[in-house]
């Protein structure tokens, strides 16, 4: 049986023939490309899965994962990683750092009243729309209640 050849995930990141700033730490860049490689197909991986989706070296795929492992984002059962709970606290950080959505509360509401219908806000980011904030008819739910991403395509409807 012949064997499926993993596609590498996409990172956005600069060319490899472009300088990077002084500042850039290509560590971080490393362990996003990790988080980023685990996805409703592959909830579940080795370190060689990993190390090819990624376009990592096993052992660099190692370390970043069995550090993820340490900090506690993510698990290991002896032969595959998987990510834990706690890599929601990145995204969390954002919403609760962020005070738009207190602004938009009001206008929120308003549209469900008025409609007698649900009300979803989302930030656009590159092609994908995350829902940062959900009104359904009874109760609006906020930022650390309802995580989603869903394809930009999705959201245009809703642009003006």
């Amino acid at each position: 049986m012949p064997r499926a050849v993993a596609k590498a995930v996409s990172v956005s990141r600069p060319d490899q023939n472009d300088e990077r700033p002084a500042h850039f730490v290509q560590s971080l860049e490393r362990g996003f490309q990790i988080l980023r490689a685990f996805d409703r197909e592959h909830p579940s991986m080795t370190v060689s899965e990993v190390a090819s989706r990624t376009g990592l070296t096993r052992g660099t795929a190692q370390r970043f994962l069995l550090t993820l492992v340490d900090l506690g984002y993510a698990e290991h059962d002896g032969k595959r990683f998987g990510l834990r709970p706690k890599v929601l606290d990145l995204g969390f950080a954002y919403l609760a750092s962020n005070d738009v959505w207190d602004t938009v509360e009001p206008f929120v509401e308003e549209v469900v009243n008025e409609l007698n219908e649900s009300c979803t806000v989302g930030v656009l980011i590159s092609i994908r729309l995350f829902s940062t904030a959900i009104s359904s008819i009874r109760r609006l739910l906020r930022g650390r209640d309802i995580p989603s991403r869903t394809p930009g395509s999705c959201g245009r409807r809703w642009r003006r």
